[in-house]
């Protein structure tokens, strides 16, 4: 699960994927939990215990290992990135973008506070890595702009492709 999500000391990576696939990567917390301990920061209420539990093989210690903050607006997820100190334990950061679009934020007060969060992922990164994972590009054009900010100063991005509906088999009759 390190060699997939790429998590390593010194380094950081972008994971961009479409909302139907973050159950995957909450499954690979519990993979992570069963090597050591986990830092997963959630940005936008995506970390889901339950989803981590049966990767964790449902073993208190696994899921023990696991530490979790919170954020729910832009300010806070730049104050969770600032208090949170580099360690041994991997940290993975849920969503932070998110709460970077909200436009009752003046846009400057967001592209500074999205500064000062690039600044302390970095930071993060040097203890035992760190992976970031956001949704895709929006379509707003202020919000491209802060899109495209994080994914610039992003050492490695690994885009992902949504699943599509499944094929539906047409009736001849």
């Amino acid at each position: 699960m390190y060699d997939l999500l790429d998590i390593r000391p010194g380094h950081w990576n972008l994971h961009v994927l479409p909302r139907d696939q973050v159950t995957y990567f909450l499954e690979a917390c519990g993979y992570l939990a069963r090597r050591g301990p986990l830092l997963v920061l959630d940005c936008n209420r995506q970390y889901n215990p339950s989803l981590v539990l049966r990767a964790a093989l449902g073993r208190e210690e696994n899921l023990n290992r696991i530490k979790s903050r919170r954020a729910f607006n832009c300010f806070e997820t730049t104050i969770l990135l600032q208090t949170t100190q580099a360690g041994s334990a991997p940290v993975m950061v849920f969503d932070p973008l998110t709460h970077f679009y909200d436009e009752h934020v003046p846009y400057n007060m967001r592209h500074f506070l999205l500064g000062n969060c690039i600044t302390h992922i970095q930071r993060l990164s040097k203890g035992a890595g760190l992976a970031v994972f956001i949704q895709p590009m929006p379509s707003d054009a202020l919000a491209v702009n802060i899109y495209n900010r994080l994914v610039q100063a992003a050492p490695q991005v690994i885009p992902y492709a949504s699943h599509g509906p499944e094929p539906v088999q047409e009736r001849m009759f």
